[in-house]
Parts: C-alpha cells; structure tokens; sequence
C-alpha cells in the first residue's frame, strides 16, 4: 500500500458537513478487507504528520470518530486541515500527536480516496474548490482525480461515503 504511505507521509499544504466528532460508519472494500483493523487519522500539517483521531474496522465496515477539536498542529498555518484516513492492522499503537508517517511503512492496510476536511474561518483566502466547505465544521470529502494527478481537489460528500479501499493499486489524493 505504498500509495497510501506517500500520501501519509507527504508534508505540504492542504460534504456535507457531518459531525465526525461523534463519529460515522463507512464501508470498507476492495480484495483484501481483514477481520478486524485499527482506522487512524493522519492530517497533512505543515511539515508534519500528525495523528487525531481512531477508529475500528470490523469486517466491511468502520466506525471512526475525533476525541475533539482538531489541535493547531493539525492544520494549516491558516487553518485548514486535511486528514487522511487510512486502516492499519489491529493493535496497531500510534499515539495521538506529531509521527513519522514513514513509521507506517508496511503496515498500511488501506485508505480513504479522500479524507477528513476542517475550514477555519482564518482560511478564507483560500479559494476554489475549498469554498464548498462549510466554515468551522469538519466534512468528510472524496478526491477529484485529474488526468496528471497533480492539483487534485476534494469534493463535499456525506461521511457515510467514505470507504477504505484496500486494493493494492488503490489511488490516493494528490491535493497540494
């Protein structure tokens, strides 16, 4: 699952609003889906990656949820955020925090075509495709590929939508 490690690992900038606070369900597909898995958040901050945000997979499906705010040193310097959200074996310990995303490598079971979006009211002078973001809410978003792979944009979508596909040749998102 290399593809999801170099999205986990890339440090750079980067639906309906839902809120994963309390938590959402979602499939989880593709050819080799386990019994049961861990599912983190690994969120693209500054020169970091940083870990909120846990869940479980049992079989095809899981349950994710944040214990919380998204910290400062989750985001953006101007407060967006984007979290990747990927299925790693269960048992699996990565404390919440700053982490190697090369730490990960290996273990990546699959990942999310798309992630967890936070638009902070700071971040208004992004525009384009963030704008259909809510303001100081967290959305769930899929990625919009486009022909080169690169500038890729994220679109609204219920979080109930956002599956874990665990095929090998899975795509990821290439958003900043």
């Amino acid at each position: 699952m290399k593809i999801w490690l170099v999205v986990l690992v890339m440090v750079a900038a980067c639906g309906t609003s839902d809120r994963t606070t309390d938590g959402f369900s979602a499939e989880v597909v593709g050819p080799a889906v386990p019994a049961q898995g861990t599912v983190i958040v690994g969120w693209i901050a500054r020169d970091q990656v940083y870990k909120f945000g846990e869940g479980a997979s049992t079989g095809g499906h899981y349950t994710l949820s944040l214990p919380g705010a998204i910290p400062a040193g989750a985001s953006q310097s101007d407060g967006f955020a984007f979290g990747v959200v990927a299925l790693i074996p269960k048992g699996t310990q990565i404390p919440d925090g700053p982490f190697d995303g090369n730490s990960v490598e290996g273990t990546i079971i699959g990942g999310a075509d798309g992630g967890l979006v936070f638009r902070a009211a700071s971040s208004s002078a992004r525009t384009g495709w963030v704008e259909s973001f809510p303001v100081d809410e967290l959305s769930c978003a899929r990625c919009v590929h486009t022909s080169d792979g690169d500038n890729e944009e994220l679109a609204p979508i219920p979080c109930e939508q956002l599956s874990i596909n665990t095929a090998p040749d899975a795509q990821g998102c290439n958003v900043f």
